[in-house]
Parts: structure tokens; C-alpha cells; sequence
């Protein structure tokens, strides 16, 4: 389910980007309008040509952006230019021309960043008949993706189209005998609520999540000699100052990410999974004067709700984000108050959510509940927005790319839900008990179980690894049902939890006492009892046959 995608920013406006070689051979083009552009394609080159000295010539000097006008049927385009790395290409980018005086610079800064960080590939579409192996590899691809990574959600479209539209993704690359490239937004940061995760750093959740994308990749490796890579494009600069974590935490913890990414990965990580952050996408310190872009430009400033570090180029980037590709709120507002059952749930989903996360955050432990379900509102909608800005991000800069997701979705493309613990041993919890399995299904269904919201617990003498909320596994302590304790990450182990049942000799027989006040006829009775493998003791007091009764734990002596 989508919130609203309109608005009017630079996205909005992008109808296409494109490929060209020196003499105007059309290698590439991409794009909402991509079939009525590439029909026009003739029309617009009649006007490049006129210019295409000059471009050269500009490329082969400081490749700056060489912006024309155009007229398309009618219609009034701007048409951006910029030349590659070799010189021999030229990369393109179409967008409708805005009659705002204002917007201009920016919109034009904007596509001079899109087109240096795109990451488009420049072959041409293949020109013979698909070859039987380059289909049946990219068939084996699809098969393993989805018994290994994919997410089944509510109304799963995989069959009903998904599939096919996931294995034309990969059959671009098998059919040019590239590595299938896959992005992933995710791994932005640990939550900042304590019955959550057990610090800010990552632990062996993160370890096992980054394993199974190395594993994937491999096995991608074993069927297709081209490999897979995996780039993980951390959102944690596009969040932070939502969920209350400075950018100084977010780059630490990045940090120690891509320790373990290398770690994990064995020497291989530059062959499989690689990281880009929000800073690293846009590049700006190698590419512009930040100081005063800002200013120069006109970039509005963001909504801050709770007071956390800026770092002046993460809050930049930010601010770039918003201002070229975020919806409008209005819109968002409205599909919001349009009373959409499903858009509705989902909103009030994220705000129960952000409720949840911020309940013990310094900036909130002296407002009322009141006051923090507000917060959470405004929280959840500037997250919302924020979300889709960095959507509409990716789908410009990783135009070939797989997209993956940790959120649920219904499979259909572009995006396709992950899993990034195995189901098959490793099973969420809501609560951790004395009985087999030591677990029960988590009801956190806003979200696929991640690391940065749970803790790994591993069971002594349990098959199982289980992923919960680190009170969870507290509780279980604190009640006598376990023991053990959490674990720092030594001797190359990552942190977890690692407990150990208490063994009880069997169920305590029921036994009961009962004493009765002679004068007042007040009627006192203990009893113990066992429930689910775990004794308790119920406390019951009353006159005649009315009874007060009250169920507490009762933790054995050893």
C-alpha cells in the first residue's frame, strides 16, 4: 500500500533519462514517458545536433550540464546533457519546463547531481534472440530469490505477475552477462528505545542479516558466474532526527557496519554487498561548495521535532532530498483524511509505531501521553514524507537496480519485500516462556522483524534462534523462567542475548491453605498452581463466598 506520490518538485517533473553516443544513436532510455520520447527521439536530436560540437567540446573540459529547450508536440521540455567519464557518452535527462523563475537554479543543480550519481547502465538493448541459458539462469535466479530472500505478504501478487516482472529485472543482466545489481534501503541505525535493542552499536542481529545477503549473493555466483551485488543504501540520515538519533550515532554505527560487512563477507565484500548512505549518494564535498549551496539556491528548511546532532552535511542532504523529490503534503494530508480504510491503518500503524519507539526518549519522559501521541502524529507524517522522498530518490539514481525492501509489499514491482533472519530457525517472538519452542509469533505487523528494532536471543540447547524486543527477553529473566544475560560482542561474537531455561522438577501439586478470622469471618486462602510450565501462587481473601482473588509469579528456590 502507497501513500500519495504528487507533487511538483524535480521528480515530479522528470520524463525521462537517457543514454547517447557522440553521433546521436539512441543506447538507453528510461522514464515515465520513455515510449513517447524515444518515438520523438529523431525531433529531439534534430535540436542536440545543432549544439553537439559545443557539448563535446564542454565535456572534454569540466563535463558541466548543457541545458536546451524543447518543443514536443506542443509540449515544453528542458532537456539536460551531461558527458561520461570516457567522453565517448552522453547522459540525458528530460524533464517539463517550469515557468517558476525561482525553482530554475535549483531544478537545474538538482539534475546536474542526478546525472553525475546515476547509476544507469550504458548498453544498449541486445539485438539476437535471448539465449537458452542466459533464460534458464535468470529462472534459476528468480527461484532462489524467492526461497531464500522473499517476504510473503497479504495479498501476494508474486504469482499473479510479480514473478515475471522480477525475472525481466534479471534477465537484463544475464542477457549482457552483467552482475545482477539489487538495492536495498536499509540498516539506517539502531532504534533509540532501550526495550528495544541493548545499545547503539550492531549486534548479531545486524551480523546474521548481512550473512544472509552475503549468501544469497554466493549462491547467485554459483548458478550465474557474473555474480550478484547487493548495495545497501542506508536511510539513516533520512530518518535520524525523526526517531531521535543524532547524525554523530548514525555514522558510528555505519562505521562498525561496514567493520562487520567486510568481516562477514570474507575479503569479498566489493564483490557482493557494498554500502552508500544518503551523504554518499549525493557526493557533495567532492563535487560542491556546501557552505553556501543552501543559501544560493533557495533550499527550504525541514521539520525537526525532537532535538537531536545535525551534522551540516547530512542536514544539506537532507534539505537536497526534500526539495527534489518529496510529494505534497496537502495531498498526503488529504488521501489521509479521505478516511481510505487501508490508508488509514497504515498510518495509524506508523504512529503507534513512533509512539512506541519514542516512549523512552529523553526528549519525551517529561510530556504527558497526551503530549507524546502528538508528537508521534507529527513524527509519523514528516516520516511518511520523508519516505517517499527517498523512494522517488532511488527509483532516479538506481534505475536498472532490483529493488528490494524491508517492509512488506505485495510483490507486484518495482519493489520486493525481504526477510532478513531465516525463517527457518530463526523465529520472532512477543514473548519468551518456559514451554518448547520458547516462543510465540510477534505482533509487530508494521514491519518485517529487523535488527535494528530487536535483540537475538539463543536458547542453550535450542535449535531455534529467537528475534524479540530486548524487554522481552528481560522480563523472561527478571520472572526466574531464565538465566543468563546479555552478551557484549567478544571473541568475533556479536552481541546477543544468551539464556538458559530454568528446569523445574515437574509441576508443583496443587495444594491449597486456608485460615479464617474468628471475629470478622475474613477468609484468607494461598494456592499454588501451575500454568504453561511455570508455578505461580494465587492469593485469595474475602468474607462468605465472595472472593478477591490475585495470580502472582512464584519464582523457586534453589
Amino acid at each position: 500500500m502507497e501513500f500519495s506520490n504528487i507533487g511538483a518538485s524535480v521528480y515530479h517533473q522528470v520524463q525521462a533519462v537517457y543514454a547517447r553516443n557522440n553521433n546521436g544513436k539512441l543506447l538507453r532510455i528510461l522514464g515515465s514517458k520513455r515510449r513517447e520520447l524515444q518515438e520523438s527521439w529523431p525531433l529531439i536530436w534534430a535540436e542536440l545536433s545543432k549544439f553537439n560540437n559545443t557539448l563535446i567540446l564542454n565535456s572534454k573540459r569540466d563535463r558541466s550540464l548543457n541545458t536546451i529547450s524543447l518543443s514536443i508536440n506542443s509540449a515544453e521540455f528542458l532537456c539536460g546533457e551531461q558527458a561520461t567519464a570516457s567522453g565517448n557518452e552522453f547522459l540525458g535527462i528530460i524533464q517539463k519546463a517550469t515557468s517558476n523563475v525561482v525553482d530554475q537554479p535549483f531544478q537545474q543543480f538538482f539534475a546536474t547531481l542526478l546525472l553525475k550519481q546515476m547509476r544507469l547502465h550504458l548498453l544498449p538493448g541486445i539485438d539476437h534472440p535471448p539465449s537458452h541459458l542466459s533464460q534458464l539462469q535468470a529462472q534459476q535466479i528468480v527461484e532462489l530469490f524467492n526461497r531464500r530472500l522473499r517476504h510473503t505478504s497479504t495479498n501476494d501478487q508474486w504469482e499473479f505477475g510479480g514473478r515475471e516482472y522480477f525475472k525481466d529485472r534479471i534477465y537484463y543482466y544475464t542477457s549482457r552477462e552483467l552482475p545482477c545489481e539489487f538495492c536495498l534501503p536499509a540498516f539506517p541505525c539502531k532504534s533509540s528505545n532501550p526495550n528495544k535493542v541493548m545499545g547503539s552499536m550492531p549486534d548479531r542481529g545486524e551480523e546474521m542479516g548481512l550473512l544472509k545477503l552475503h549468501v544469497f549473493a554466493r549462491e547467485v555466483e554459483e548458478i550465474y558466474p557474473p555474480g550478484a551485488k547487493v548495495w545497501i543504501i542506508s536511510d539513516g540520515h533520512v530518518f535520524s532526527d525523526c526517531i531521535g538519533v543524532g547524525d554523530d550515532i548514525v555514522d558510528a554505527y555505519t562505521s562498525k557496519l561496514v567493520e562487520m560487512n567486510n568481516r562477514v563477507g570474507a575479503g569479498q565484500v566489493s564483490n557482493r554487498v557494498k554500502f552508500a548512505s544518503l551523504v554518499d549518494l549525493f557526493d557533495l564535498k567532492h563535487s560542491y561548495k556546501a557552505s553556501n549551496l543552501a543559501q544560493d539556491l533557495n533550499i527550504p528548511g525541514i521539520n525537526h521535532y525532537i532535538n537531536t546532532c545535525l551534522k551540516d552535511e547530512a542536514e544539506l542532504c537532507r534539505r537536497i532530498l526534500m526539495s527534489g523529490c518529496q510529494s505534497d503534503r496537502a495531498a498526503l494530508r488529504k488521501k489521509i483524511d479521505s478516511g481510505d480504510p487501508a490508508i488509514l491503518a497504515l498510518y495509524r500503524g506508523f504512529s503507534r509505531f513512533m509512539l512506541e519507539d519514542l516512549e523512552l526518549h529523553p526528549a519525551t519522559k517529561n510530556m504527558t501521553k497526551s503530549q507524546r501521541k502528538k508528537l508521534s502524529v507529527k513524527v509519523s507524517f514528516e516520516m511518511i514524507m520523508r519516505n517517499q522522498a527517498y523512494s522517488n530518490l532511488v527509483e532516479l539514481l538506481f534505475p536498472d537496480h532490483v529493488r528490494l525492501s524491508i517492509h512488506a509489499h505485495n510483490n507486484s514491482g518495482p519493489k520486493f519485500g525481504i526477510q532478513l533472519f531465516e525463517k527457518e530457525f530463526c523465529k520472532p517472538i512477543g514473548m519468551l516462556t518456559q514451554s518448547a519452542g520458547a516462543g510465540c509469533n510477534s505482533d509487530d505487523l508494521l514491519h518485517i522483524p529487523t535488527p535494528w528494532h530487536n535483540c537475538i536471543v539463543e536458547v542453550t540447547d535450542d535449535s531455534c534462534i529467537y528475534v524479540g524486543k530486548s524487554k522481552v527477553i528481560l522480563d523472561a529473566l527478571s520472572k526466574g523462567l531464565y538465566t543468563g544475560g546479555w552478551q557484549d560482542g567478544r571473541m568475533g561474537k556479536a552481541g546477543r542475548f544468551q539464556v538458559e531455561r530454568i528446569e523445574v522438577a515437574g509441576p508443583m501439586p496443587p495444594t491449597k491453605t486456608e485460615d479464617r478470622h474468628e471475629k470478622t469471618g475474613l477468609r484468607v486462602i494461598l494456592a499454588f498452581v501451575s500454568r504453561n510450565g511455570a508455578n505461580f501462587y494465587r492469593y485469595s481473601f474475602g468474607f462468605g463466598i465472595g472472593l478477591y482473588q490475585r495470580l502472582m509469579s512464584w519464582v523457586p528456590r534453589y
